[in-house]
């Protein structure tokens, strides 16, 4: 059945721009035996101006129950706009340059959101890690974020693909995106 959709309009509907591509699906990572795992990152993702508030939002869970995820918004030079503060779902609050929050996920899929006040400065490219394992916790274990929606403003809306996705989504045979 043929549907004739208007996609500003229904884009309209969907809450603010999310500004990560490739953002559907479910992306898993290990905690390490030592180190680091970064296992969603988007690099140079989009320019944070001074004084701006951006929100991220993802559902995240984790094969063992209290693992630790730690999630992070980050520019790594100098002398540019920084994270003066960062407020999350879980009620966590950050005053690291990086806006690292570090969560403790549930065996079950929950909807986390973390919002982040920039200060005053130079405007900067930024990088999202929407998934940090470290060794510290639950060796082996895995942790899955999805429905990844990074937005301008403080307040975190469902999930919707980039603009720049939009084509690549209505190849998809998940089409229930654009139905009624």
């Amino acid at each position: 059945e043929y549907h004739n959709y208007d996609l500003r309009d229904d884009y309209s509907t969907w809450g603010g721009r999310n500004y990560l591509l490739q953002s559907k699906g479910e992306f898993t990572g290990t905690v390490p035996t030592s180190g680091i795992n970064d296992f969603k990152v988007w690099n140079n993702v989009t320019t944070v101006n001074p004084n701006e508030i951006w929100t991220i939002s993802f559902d995240a869970k984790s094969s063992t129950a209290g693992t630790l995820m730690w999630v992070f918004f980050y520019n790594n030079s100098s002398n540019i706009i920084q994270v003066s503060s960062g407020l999350a779902s879980t009620g966590q609050t950050t005053t690291r340059t990086d806006g690292g929050v570090p969560l403790t996920l549930t065996n079950n899929y929950v909807r986390y959101w973390i919002t982040w006040t920039f200060n005053s400065g130079v405007a900067a490219t930024k990088t999202i890690i929407c998934g940090r394992l470290g060794s510290e916790t639950n060796n082996g274990s895995t942790a899955t974020v999805k429905n990844i929606k990074l937005e301008k403003g403080s307040k975190a809306t469902d999930w919707s693909p980039a603009p720049e996705d939009l084509m690549r989504y209505i190849g998809d045979e998940t089409i229930e995106l654009y139905s009624e």
